[in-house]
């Protein structure tokens, strides 16, 4: 019985953290969606143009991904 309880304990918290790293993968997302904007209208307020723009895309984060142990 104490291993069953000791074993639901560590799943509680196993899915406590995945919810967690869920937020802050999103949190960073968002954050770094923003920057690019910014970076891109900074482009454009020193006159650097369009073409000079760097193409965004998330450099190895494509969706929110969080592990399952």
């Amino acid at each position: 019985m104490a291993f069953e309880q000791e074993r639901q304990t560590w799943q509680t918290e196993k899915e406590k953290v995945i919810c967690y790293q869920r937020e802050l993968q999103a949190s960073y997302l968002d954050m770094y969606r923003h920057n690019q904007l910014l970076e891109r209208e900074l482009y454009l307020l020193r006159g650097e143009g369009e073409d000079s723009i760097p193409p965004p895309g998330l450099p190895w984060i494509e969706r929110i991904e969080s592990s399952e142990i």
